[in-house]
């Protein structure tokens, strides 16, 4: 399309992605880092999500608790986020829907 969003994976409605497949989403444009990552400036070390703004969610049983405990990336370029939960995604036993917001 037109929009922000130039790509991303997983890509929509994937099956058969790794428990712990990291999320990569590249926008056409620059963007502020910090609306991705928790206190980050141009000299910041932080790798924290900002919660704030992106939720990942992992859908199992109704719970609909936004993933807080994320190591986030930047390229140089500020155009690629890589969002990587610490913890796995999803159930090793039931298959589960995960949503980025």
């Amino acid at each position: 399309g037109s929009g922000a969003l130039r790509d991303h994976y997983p890509s929509r409605n994937a099956t058969d992605v790794s428990r712990n497949t990291k999320i990569f989403v590249t926008f056409r444009d620059a963007m502020d880092a910090g609306s991705f990552i928790s206190g980050y400036d141009s000299d910041s070390t932080s790798t924290t999500i900002n919660s704030d703004n992106v939720k990942i969610y992992v859908r199992d049983d109704g719970d609909s608790t936004a993933l807080t405990n994320v190591v986030v990336s930047v390229t140089e370029d500020l155009t690629t986020f890589v969002f990587d939960p610490v913890d796995y995604l999803g159930s090793s036993t039931t298959n589960v829907l995960t949503r980025f917001i």
